[in-house]
């Protein structure tokens, strides 16, 4: 045993490690110098209120392997309520005893001890079982498979689970769900900017709840591929929330008698700029296989504006209720299909949705209840003139569809004349388009780039109404454009970064600045037939956070030569734009890593974080 300090210690044997954790000293950061395997318990005593196991020393990894039992009493067992945290971290694991790695009895006596892994690997049947508190997953990698002793079983006995960082699960029993949650208010939250990919190639993600409290927090993303669905059985969530930026993915693999992919008990809510995809087109499928299946009266389906919604059912309906369940959309276009096409096919009359409703220039809302008869719409954004383009909203009915698609997919048009030979414009690479004037359809494809073009075989007269309808490469995505020959054109963001990580490599010391990870790259299209100069502007709606959420006030600042300005929500111009020379005219607009917007520590950070910080860009014409 090498000491450090009165409080960190390096171990090298089982006996080290029992001795450091058990007798009676101070040490709550213990580092592993060599492989270990258990060979016997070991107990977190009370005056162990903060426990670490560092499994890196010196820059080199070691294996931790558990006790080839099934014993509760060959764990590191944390049964006291004094523990308030137990990080086992920067390990590779080798499981074998389902009780897991740190052991938690259920007992609400319990309930506040916290366990997190972070940044670790494990292999084995069960790494996890605190059935009364929270479990957290940062940063790692975790297969559930066969044992020597028994079967691969769950991933956790649980209550509350976060996911955090990017983190792979891969679950591989034939026999149980991925986490068991038990007792009150059980909860499974993707914190902030997480990646997690979760797989079970036989099973599903939980069991044992219907009030499973389900949150994917800002800029997260939750990749979810199994074989029976979200859940075991008649088992779902409660309240279920998708944040801002944030997307939930659910893609399931193989028939599962009459279940559903999803049994919701509460509300299902999508948040601005959020993405849910659920796509349901396996074998076998039958036409009880819904999407979402909303159970209670207590159930609902709120869409705040979300930035993509794929619900997608080559069989059954997407959507099935037994009860009066409310709904709010407010969305930038929703398309309905009563039959499932192939989205992977281009554009044609025939894969086009059968209804769709949209404004040319603003956010939609359309709000009431259903069920699985009838749809009955209490309000609506839509005026009798935005009608006399759309369907009737009477066609609106959420049942019987096997598809339902929110979402816009890019669509810009250059200008048209009555000298024009072609029609050109940027859309989605790779994407389809239908073109329809003067009684003629024609179909084209836009390049890697995004660029397409329609040869005109002859001019058009001024005055000749051109409607573009462009289909998204591989999913029923869409957006519409009506427009008459001569078009003004528009001047547009194309492509520009939301999320900018910043590094704490300082490039300045008084004030102290740190640059961005990557270069920052903007690019503008305008394609206005009568062009002007234009103003390129940045706001942030809150303060930069690292990925443990804590937050720096004031921290973001463009700086052009010696000026620096803070960014907040009120706008700070950091481009000016000149009038276009051809057309069309796309501007690249690059910062490099220590130019623009950059980073600026006024206050204390912790070492060896990073921050990220969500920029809004905008546009404006000089008149």
């Amino acid at each position: 045993m090498t000491i450090i300090d009165k409080n960190t210690v390096v171990v090298t044997t089982y006996a080290e490690l029992k001795s450091a954790i058990e007798s009676a000293n101070e040490y709550n950061y213990i580092y592993l110098g060599a492989d270990i395997t258990l060979t016997g318990g070991i107990t977190i005593p009370a005056s162990k209120t903060n426990l670490t196991i560092d499994g890196t020393y010196e820059n080199i990894t070691y294996t931790f392997t558990d006790r080839n039992t099934l014993n509760v009493s060959d764990t590191i067992s944390a049964a006291n309520a004094a523990i308030n945290k137990v990080t086992v971290q920067n390990t590779n694991i080798i499981g074998n005893n389902y009780y897991g790695i740190i052991y938690v009895p259920e007992s609400s006596a319990y309930k506040n001890i916290i366990v997190e892994y972070n940044n670790i690997t494990y292999e084995g049947p069960q790494i996890c079982f605190h059935p009364t508190g929270l479990t957290r997953f940062i940063n790692s990698t975790i297969t559930i498979k066969d044992t020597s002793l028994t079967a691969g079983g769950e991933v956790a006995e649980c209550n509350q689970i976060e996911l955090g960082g990017t983190t792979t699960i891969t679950h591989n029993s034939k026999g149980n769900s991925a986490f068991w949650f038990r007792n009150s208010l059980p909860s499974l939250t993707i914190l902030e900017n997480a990646k997690v990919k979760f797989t079970s190639p036989n099973r599903e993600l939980f069991y044992g709840t219907t009030a499973l409290t389900f949150q994917i927090l800002k800029n997260a993303e939750f990749e979810v591929t199994t074989y029976n669905g979200l859940a075991y059985d008649t088992f779902g969530t409660g309240t279920t929330t998708i944040a801002e930026n944030a997307s939930f993915t659910l893609k399931q693999t193989a028939y599962r008698g009459s279940y559903p992919a999803w049994y919701s008990y509460g509300p299902i809510t999508a948040n601005e700029n959020s993405t849910l995809i659920i796509v349901n087109n396996y074998p076998s499928i039958n036409t009880s296989n819904y999407n979402i299946y909303f159970s209670t009266s207590s159930s609902a389906f709120i869409l705040n504006n979300p930035k993509k919604v794929i619900l997608y059912n080559s069989t059954a309906n997407t959507i099935y209720t037994n009860t009066t369940t409310k709904f709010d959309f407010k969305f930038s276009r929703i398309n309905l299909f009563t039959t499932a096409i192939d989205i992977t096919q281009n554009i044609s009359e025939t894969t086009l949705p059968t209804f769709s409703w949209y404004k040319s220039s603003d956010i939609s809302e359309i709000k009431g209840t259903f069920t699985n008869a009838k749809t009955t719409i209490e309000s609506s954004s839509f005026t009798e003139e935005d009608l006399t383009t759309l369907p009737a909203l009477t066609n609106f009915n959420i049942h019987n569809k096997k598809i339902i698609s929110i979402g816009l997919t890019p669509l810009l048009i250059n200008p048209v004349t009555d000298e024009s030979t072609t029609i050109t414009g940027i859309a989605a690479p790779n994407s389809s388009l239908l073109i329809k004037y003067n009684n003629e359809s024609h179909i084209v494809v836009s390049d890697s780039t995004g660029a397409y073009t329609l040869n005109l075989e002859t001019l058009q007269p001024e005055g000749t109404n051109i409607e573009i309808t462009v289909k998204e490469q591989n999913e029923p995505i869409y957006q519409t454009k009506i427009i008459t020959i001569v078009y003004v054109g528009e001047i547009t963001i194309i492509s520009a970064p939301t999320l900018i990580e910043f590094k704490m490599s300082p490039i300045s010391k008084n004030p102290l600045i740190c640059p961005k990870t990557e270069d920052l790259i903007i690019k503008v299209s305008d394609t206005r037939a009568i062009s002007t100069d234009w103003n390129l502007y940045a706001t942030i709606n809150q303060d930069p956070t690292d990925d443990n959420n804590n937050s720096l006030e004031q921290a973001i600042i463009y700086k052009k030569d010696s000026v620096i300005t803070p960014l907040s929500e009120n706008k700070v111009l950091v481009y000016e734009g000149k009038a276009k020379t051809t057309s069309p005219e796309i501007t690249t607009i690059t910062f490099a890593k220590e130019e623009g917007i950059l980073l600026q520590i006024l206050s204390y950070i912790e070492a060896n974080t990073n921050y990220k910080a969500a920029i809004t860009w905008t546009i404006e014409e000089n008149s």
